[in-house]
């Protein structure tokens, strides 16, 4: 693929700015790339990602089937925990690895070289015959799971400009969406091993794939460049990584992955009177249509609105079903049992549109060019092990704190969250990786858009400046 950014010079210039890993001379009129190169590029690089949801979406379906009376293989509540959290032990472990090897060895190769652990536990659980196999394969998804995150998300925010970069990226979080509805749609259809050989081949997609992307512009720019690489690691972005750790740590304990994972047993326990499994497909779709809307706001919204929209909607609907929950199900005859799914579908769809899409984003947004890898293998470890703490915990915490307790504290946390969120995260929206980093780095006191005045004024200090594309330009 050619290079994402033509740089056209202007005679009698010679002064560089830079945007991200890219010299940009002032004055430079930057021609718009092939947004189909850059789409088609996007895709081949997120399709690992539609494992991770599968991984998410397994043991919501799988669980049900290994506790009925009729199972070969019967689990233990405890062993149900474990088959449902195992893989969020290795996913962090999966994180830090591929953040740092992408650094090293480059984004297409470890796009590529994660699709291997994540087809050897597919196999392994198609294969098991017994509760340990189970647990060998879900930590090899797992650690899949973990690797491909960051690369996908980096890669596409490398190989995109400004304009299409926030919806790009988020195609991960579409990606993960798309397995768990996958997930569960195969769980309606087949048994827990034939559903494992079947997702064994979306890795096995994503390992050919791989091999055909070219690699990422801003990593071929910055290899070699040790000195600094060093100086960016002695000035740790610490901000943007505290930031982003939060953001995770209150989308997690919003309730997001526990609804997830145990999909059916909130549905058994909510009340509802529909066939679990049918409310778990339709409840996956739900979830697949509205990471698509948000990936779309991603470009037109921003994301600070899209994360308002999960902190106040999860909030409010986790605080109704927890409230249903305590009163509702006392009474003899059960009512109003369509609130309980209405609470379910639209804490899903707010869920997804903000949490599920925006901090997954801004990883390949808000760290240099030089540690984009490393941190945000950091970062994506953080979450994941926010998922695997969240996940394992939410049993116990039904039993301590009760069911609709713990629906209430999900809630709760979900709205205390929108405060942190209007005064800390920044709105990336429409930025450049270069003046995204000039803003946590210092060099700017804000990511607000220049006036054009502004600009013209340190155009004639001979000040070099980065000139946008215009809409309508073309790369040659």
């Amino acid at each position: 693929m050619e290079s994402l950014k033509t740089l056209v010079p202007q005679p009698g210039q010679d002064k560089v700015a830079s945007e991200g890993s890219v010299k940009v001379l002032p004055g430079v009129r930057q021609k718009r790339g092939s947004s189909l190169r850059q789409v088609l590029a996007a895709l081949s690089a997120n399709i690992g990602t539609i494992n991770t949801g599968m991984a998410f979406g397994f043991s919501a379906v799988t669980i049900p089937q290994l506790q009925s009376p009729d199972s070969a293989m019967r689990i233990t509540d405890d062993q149900a925990s474990w088959i449902a959290s195992l893989s969020a032990v290795t996913t962090p472990i999966g994180c830090i690895l591929s953040g740092y090897l992408m650094d090293v060895l480059g984004r297409k190769r470890i796009l590529v070289f994660t699709q291997l652990p994540m087809i050897l536990g597919w196999l392994l659980i198609g294969s098991a015959n017994s509760v340990g196999m189970i647990y060998a394969g879900r930590l090899l998804v797992g650690l899949g799971s973990g690797m491909v995150g960051a690369p996908a998300r980096v890669y596409t925010c490398e190989s995109t400009q400004p304009h299409l970069r926030g919806m790009l990226s988020a195609l991960a979080s579409v990606g993960v969406s798309l397995g768990v509805t996958v997930e569960y749609a195969l769980g309606a259809l087949f048994d827990w091993k034939t559903m494992a050989f079947l997702s064994s081949s979306v890795p096995m997609l994503a390992l050919i794939t791989g091999c055909l992307l070219p690699e990422s512009p801003s990593w071929l720019v910055s290899v070699g460049k040790n000195d600094e690489c060093k100086a960016s690691l002695s000035r740790l972005p610490i901000k943007p990584f505290i930031i982003l750790a939060l953001y995770f740590l209150i989308y997690q304990f919003s309730g997001v992955n526990p609804v997830t994972f145990y999909a059916v047993e909130v549905f058994k326990d909510s009340g509802a009177t529909m066939n679990v499994y049918l409310l778990t497909v339709i409840l996956g779709l739900v979830r697949l249509f509205f990471t698509v809307v948000g990936c779309v706001l991603m470009r037109r919204c921003g994301r600070r609105p899209l994360t308002f929209i999960s902190s106040i909607g999860c909030g409010l609907s986790m605080v109704g079903l927890g409230t249903y929950m305590c009163y509702a199900l006392g009474w003899e005859i059960p009512q109003a049992t369509w609130f309980p799914v209405f609470c379910i579908m639209f804490f899903t769809a707010t869920s997804t549109i903000g949490y599920l899409v925006v901090p997954w984003v801004m990883i390949g947004e808000v760290y240099p060019t030089q540690v984009r890898g490393i941190i945000g293998g950091m970062t994506t470890c953080v979450g994941h092990f926010c998922v695997f703490i969240v996940v394992k915990t939410f049993p116990m915490m039904q039993k301590t704190i009760t069911k609709y307790g713990t629906f209430w504290l999900y809630g709760g946390i979900s709205l205390a969250g929108t405060f942190f969120f209007y005064f800390c995260l920044p709105e990336t929206k429409g930025r450049t990786l270069q003046e995204i980093e000039d803003y946590f780095s210092g060099r700017t006191k804000t990511l607000a858009k220049p006036k054009q005045k502004d600009q013209l004024a340190a155009a004639s200090k001979n000040h070099p400046v980065i000139v946008k594309a215009q809409k309508g330009d073309s790369m040659s």
